[in-house]
């Protein structure tokens, strides 16, 4: 079987001087600039078809039963966040998502030429901050509940559901 190699995308920087090291997704190739105008995109070597089934392999687990998504699901997720996060401590980065793949350099390049205006204005706009991620857990019923008491579209919906039919009460909620 022959191996499909690609780029994996962890994000926009500007054009920076200072070199890195750092292990990509996979662990084994390292993350460099391909280098546009204005900005750079930040990627590693990768075997496509490995990690397309890593992934396929990811969404079995996150798909399947609760306790199984922490094996091999957390690895490769926090391998991209890990690149990421390491980008951010010295640069500005504009963060692609998870599972950002292209062809070879050239693609790279293409797409930071068609893009270029966007780039550049992303990048002014992340200057100085930082991406966080929030979990909230919650009771979904108690949530709805709040939800229904405090926004007042919701509170007029849920004053019209009483005076109608069940029927009609059913497919409103």
């Amino acid at each position: 079987m022959v191996s499909s190699c690609g780029l994996y995308a962890y994000g926009i920087v500007g054009i920076e001087s200072e070199p890195y090291d750092i292990l990509g997704i996979d662990k084994k190739g390292h993350v460099y600039p391909v280098e546009g105008k204005d900005s750079c995109v930040m990627v590693s070597k990768i075997d496509v078809d490995t990690f397309q089934n890593q992934v396929k392999k990811l969404v079995s687990e996150l798909t399947g039963s609760a306790g199984t998504a922490q094996s091999g699901a957390e690895g490769i997720l926090q391998a991209h966040e890990d690149v990421v996060d390491i980008l951010m401590k010295s640069t500005t980065v504009v963060p692609f998502q998870f599972g950002t793949i292209l062809k070879d350099e050239q693609a790279a390049l293409k797409m930071l030429q068609e893009c270029e205006d966007k780039f550049k204005n992303l990048l002014s706009k992340f200057v100085g901050r930082v991406e966080w991620g929030v979990k909230v857990y919650a009771d979904q019923q108690e949530f709805i509940k709040y939800i229904v008491q405090v926004e007042p579209e919701l509170k007029n919906l849920a004053e019209k559901r009483e005076g109608l039919s069940r029927g009609a009460a059913y497919l409103l909620g």
